[in-house]
């Protein structure tokens, strides 16, 4: 007897949260679940769409979706087995896993979409209680029972979930009405009601009533043990929900006629044998729904908070439970303004296509985790890497089948949330998969490079960048940038000599160089090495970015600011005996700021010198131009190639040969060939003809066999004097291998 009196304690310990400890599976996980997935469908869609489809493809419905939302319950008690879940539910464990700002963009969707969904459910209650009290007005319900709900959320959700218990039993009871009730007095239809739903029309149509896991995923925070309950309150929900609507869905098609369930949508009062209770059914679905977004809601608010995507203010926690008041606040505010500004019509598939996006990205989570294997990935349950990608496609495929349009607005949405929050530049405290990930996917595509030959007409220049100061060689680095364009490879190196670092470390600096790019926003590789002198050791730096498959093919030097030392011409020997390109710039002057980094009212002027007996030259300075030519800083430039000949015939056959391989490669140049004075040599012409050009463009010869540093050095200290008084010039020289005349289609 002691034992039977002891009994109902037990039960009530079970279904009410503990006063001093989490909540438990029951009240924490399962109750929410249930209550927001038996909502409003139930009473006014179920028999509708069972008539429509018949009882048959409703249980195929029915159970498509249970395997959808089981497989996403599996993929997200996999990631709960494999981490400690906090606060905020899917947004926690997509943040963990994917990073914060894809866990941001779909957690703060999410969000939404439970305001959303509260002010919805609100809406049904209003307008079902309006009928019964037809001298208030609709919206005095709505506000008043969306501040009662917010009201018990705010000062305590243990007691909000403890009336959940209540609303439940009201559910139980209308059921009973519908199980004992009976469809033999109903009058006859008199017209014949046509199916006006397909099989995936009215899948699109019952789906969303199965979407509410989330609203478990978000008490996470609040539970005592989230790793043990989430997956057993979440999955037992699931199933409880579907044969609730298997049973009920058989139960109307065996009690009445297709005709009367297509013909009358709250078929479901006509048959009770209570009808009351079925009002108060609905009365206590919506209230349960609109109560369980109200409090799961605010969770996700406060975990934003805490990580600093939100305001930290947000985070803020009042009373002895530590209630999140203003989130609380906030939520019941962005609702109430939802419920004034909107229509059910308008909100439900935005709802249905942002909680698809999120158990399509936990899926993926998982999918992903499963294949890349880190040994940090050790979940106690594991699944087939077949299913979580199952479940992943199946989410995107039932976006899709809803409505096209809808499924892009969302996935927008979603978008533009990830790329605010992305400008933030937030910087997580913990580690995430995005590494391995992007490391996967780049040992796969390198394999696959590997196997490939390299094909003149998919050349671009990947660029090394040698300098010792950058942060004074802005002009350079945003040349740099130009040529690239974000589609080639760019690394920018920093040479810092020995004395320098022992005051200013190597990480240090190489962390200002990195976010002085990022300001820029270029994007490119940080190399910083110390050396004792400037041009020292440069081939140890090349060799080490010259393996495998993505490496450097161009190198761009600064002309030194010092007096030319044979090193300089070392070093530039030594980068063509490696087979890279070389370019060397030099920019001087108020102008060449503006020029370089400044996209300007006045179009920009570029000159290229063509010494006539180099051919490969030509070939790389036109294919750096069509390069360039597609930034926005030099596109609109007016750019010419310039020659000197000694004959007029020559010159005539020039323009010929010229104007034809310009049409004929669609390249846009002008043509200037002038006649070699008596009096001065090719090279000491050019300043006359380029001296108001932007930027001038020259070629180097390469370096002689045996020759030495001193004597290549002595070269190009000639020509850079001869060309001294023009700002800004490029010297170029082609070394690499490749042979980019097969780039060109040339005259016959």
């Amino acid at each position: 007897m002691e034992a039977l009196a002891r009994l109902p304690r037990k039960i009530l310990s079970l279904l009410l949260p503990s006063r001093t400890e989490g909540l438990g599976t029951i009240s924490g996980v399962y109750l929410p679940s249930v209550l927001m997935m038996l909502g409003v469908v139930l009473y006014l869609r179920l028999g509708w769409i069972t008539g429509n489809v018949g009882p048959l493809a409703m249980s195929g419905i029915l159970t498509l979706s249970l395997l959808i939302m089981i497989l996403t319950s599996l993929s997200m008690t996999v990631i709960v087995s494999n981490m400690p879940v906090g606060g905020g539910g899917a947004y926690y464990m997509i943040s963990r896993s994917l990073g914060m700002e894809l866990g941001s963009a779909i957690g703060i969707a999410l969000f939404l979409c439970q305001c959303f969904s509260a002010s919805l459910c609100v809406s049904g209650f209003a307008e079902s209680i309006h009928n019964v009290l037809p001298h208030i007005p609709v919206k005095a319900f709505e506000v008043g029972s969306l501040a009662t709900l917010a009201f018990l959320t705010f000062f305590s959700t243990r007691a909000a979930l403890s009336t959940q218990f209540l609303i439940f039993i009201a559910l139980l009871l209308s059921f009973f009405s519908i199980f004992t009730g009976s469809g033999a007095t109903l009058p006859p239809v008199t017209e014949p009601v046509l199916p006006v739903l397909g099989f995936w029309g009215a899948f699109a149509m019952f789906f969303p009533a199965m979407t509410g896991i989330e609203i478990g995923m978000a008490m996470s925070g609040t539970l005592k043990n989230p790793a043990r309950s989430l997956p057993l309150g979440i999955i037992g929900s699931l199933l409880s929900v579907y044969v609730i609507y298997l049973v009920l869905s058989l139960f109307l098609s065996h009690t009445t006629s297709l005709e009367h369930l297509r013909s009358d949508p709250f078929i479901v009062y006509r048959i009770a044998s209570i009808p009351k209770l079925i009002l108060i059914g609905i009365w206590g679905a919506t209230l349960s729904s609109s109560l369980s977004c109200m409090i799961g809601a605010p969770r996700m608010l406060q975990a934003f908070a805490e990580d600093g995507v939100l305001p930290k203010i947000f985070a803020k926690t009042f009373g002895e439970k530590d209630e999140p008041r203003v989130a609380v606040a906030c939520t019941f505010l962005i609702t109430l303004l939802i419920n004034t500004t909107t229509t059910i019509n308008q909100v439900i598939p935005l709802v249905a296509m942002i909680c698809l996006i999120s158990y399509g990205s936990l899926n993926l989570v998982v999918y992903f985790e499963e294949i890349l294997k880190n040994p940090s990935w050790r979940p106690s349950f594991r699944l087939p890497w077949i299913l979580p990608l199952l479940g992943g496609i199946g989410c995107l495929a039932t976006m899709w089948m809803f409505n096209p349009l809808i499924s892009l607005v969302g996935t927008s949405f979603v978008l533009l949330i990830y790329l605010w929050v992305s400008r933030k530049n937030l910087q997580a405290e913990w580690q995430d998969m995005r590494y391995s990930l992007f490391f996967y996917l780049y040992r796969k595509i390198t394999y696959r490079l590997a196997r490939l030959s390299v094909a003149a007409r998919n050349w671009r220049p990947n660029i090394l960048a040698l300098t010792q100061s950058p942060l004074s060689r802005e002009n350079l680095l945003h040349f740099s940038h130009s040529l690239t364009q974000g589609k080639g490879l760019q690394i920018f190196a920093s040479i810092i000599p020995d004395y320098f670092h022992e005051d200013f470390p190597l990480d240090a600096s190489k962390k200002v160089f990195e976010d002085f790019l990022e300001k820029k926003k270029i994007p490119s590789l940080v190399e910083i090495c110390s050396l004792k002198k400037g041009y020292v050791g440069v081939r140890k730096l090349i060799d080490a970015y010259s393996f495998g498959i993505l490496q450097p093919n161009t190198i761009l030097l600064p002309q030194p600011d010092e007096d030319f030392s044979p090193e300089f011409g070392k070093t530039l020997q030594e980068i063509y005996h490696l087979k890279k390109n070389i370019l060397i710039l030099r920019e001087q002057g108020e102008t060449s700021a503006s020029i370089f980094s400044e996209k300007g009212s006045k179009k920009k002027t570029l000159d290229i010198w063509w010494e006539g007996d180099n051919r490969q030259n030509l070939d790389l300075i036109l294919s750096l131009y069509s390069t360039l030519r597609n930034s926005p800083l030099w596109k609109n430039s007016i750019a010419t190639i310039k020659m000197i000949v000694d004959s007029p015939q020559a010159k005539e056959n020039l323009e010929n040969y010229l104007t034809e391989f310009l049409e004929t490669n669609r390249v846009d140049l002008e043509i200037q060939i002038h006649l070699l004075s008596d009096c001065d040599s090719p090279i000491e012409m050019i300043p006359y003809f380029s001296q108001e050009t932007d930027l001038v463009c020259l070629g180097l010869r390469p370096p002689e066999e045996e020759e030495s540093p001193e004597s290549y050095t002595s070269y190009f200290k000639q020509i850079d004097e001869k060309v001294g008084s023009l700002q800004n010039v490029l010297f170029y020289l082609h070394g690499e291998e490749l042979d980019l005349r097969d780039m060109w289609i040339f005259p016959t």
